[in-house]
């Protein structure tokens, strides 16, 4: 059974991929590393609430639904 943390980074993701962005692009963005990044697409680092919100609004993907979808998977 995937963690909390595995179900968010699957999801940001599939987002990133949609946007057509890769991690070197969200880094120079957001300003975090790409590993850390990748640490939170794979469910290995907890994403804070604050970056969560950066990526939710970069991606374009509405957090609420976000959360749903976590929630019934």
């Amino acid at each position: 059974m995937k963690t909390i943390d595995e179900k968010i980074g699957q999801e940001l993701k599939k987002a990133r991929d949609n946007c057509s962005m890769s991690l070197q692009d969200v880094s120079n963005i957001i300003g975090k590393s790409r590993y850390t990044l990748h640490g939170y697409e794979k469910g290995r680092n907890s994403i804070s609430a604050s970056t969560l919100f950066e990526l939710c609004e970069l991606y374009n993907i509405d957090i609420e639904v976000l959360f749903k979808k976590i929630k019934n998977d």
